[in-house]
């Protein structure tokens, strides 16, 4: 991984050091533990005083960029907090990867707020090697805002832990795919999705690819405590006779005006599929290739 290619980024940093803090017209960059001296209505947003981590307040619309990139073996641990003021049209564009080899922990905690009527589409990509990962996210939806998420992990560390909440309040929308392509790993997801307020609507989108003996569990659960209305899609596929998938989907329903609906299945690469495209002439992989990335909406 080059840092030639993030250099438009609001934030990038390289192990422990920030490489850049890039602000611009209605967007406040700073390091979470400059933020937590200078604006004390942020604290309540953090779980105690950040050692380190980015903080982005977005006051106008406009797209931002971070990247965080990991090349030794050490503890890369991040405390980050993204705020969108109300009304504000936001994207955010993340990418987390290994630079060089590889190795280390991506150790990464952080909470994204949307306060009534911002509107956000939010991309965020993990590609690892050899890492040890750990994500902890929680997505607080305010009134009336819309929020867009897709995590998206190209390939995947050798142990990864990915912690996910959202929580909905009333007539927020939330709408959230994980798309991973696991590959000799052994990983653990939870999300869960809390539809707290009237009005409010959520989608769990998750789309697993287990192969070349990755283990993988997933927990998903839609919680709904008003009239709200939320779907949970669980999906995964398993590539080889060591590869695993196991998915736990819930639904919890605390108020008899929700509606919750869900559905998961897991499978594996059908025998006609391969035959056809090795009909027309494709090598084994590239035919496997060619069904995850169909699979994965790559």
């Amino acid at each position: 991984m080059d840092t030639k290619n993030v250099r438009n980024v609001n934030y990038l940093q390289v192990d422990s050091e920030i490489c850049t803090l890039k602000g611009g017209e209605g967007i406040v960059v700073m390091s979470s533990p400059n933020a937590w001296k200078k604006f004390r209505w942020c604290r309540k947003f953090f779980d105690g005083r950040p050692s380190s981590g980015y903080f982005i307040w977005v006051k106008k619309n406009g797209s931002i960029g971070t990247c965080v990139l990991l090349s030794k073996n050490i503890r890369q641990k991040l405390d980050n907090l993204i705020i969108f003021d109300q009304g504000v049209k936001g994207k955010v564009s993340s990418l987390c990867s290994f630079k060089k080899m590889g190795g280390g922990f991506h150790d990464s905690k952080g909470k994204i707020v949307l306060m009534n009527g911002a509107k956000v589409d939010y991309v965020h990509i993990h590609n690892w090697k050899k890492e040890k990962v750990s994500v902890d996210y929680e997505f607080i939806l305010e009134k009336s805002s819309s929020l867009s998420y897709l995590m998206k992990t190209g390939s995947s560390p050798k142990k990864y832990k990915v912690n996910t909440k959202f929580k909905v309040m009333e007539k927020g929308k939330c709408d959230t795919t994980f798309v991973m392509n696991a590959s000799n790993s052994k990983v653990f997801i939870k999300e869960e999705m809390l539809l707290s307020g009237e009005g409010s609507t959520g989608v769990l989108k998750l789309r697993i690819v287990s192969r070349n003996g990755a283990s993988v569990m997933a927990e998903s659960e839609i919680i709904g405590k008003d009239k709200v209305r939320g779907h949970l899609d669980c999906q995964g596929l398993v590539i080889g006779k060591n590869s695993e998938i196991s998915l736990d989907p819930r639904l919890r329903v605390e108020s008899e005006k929700s509606l919750l609906t869900h559905e998961a299945s897991v499978g594996r690469i059908e025998e006609e599929e391969m035959y056809y495209l090795r009909s027309r002439g494709l090598s084994e992989k590239k035919a496997i290739d060619l069904l995850i990335r169909g699979f994965l909406g790559v």
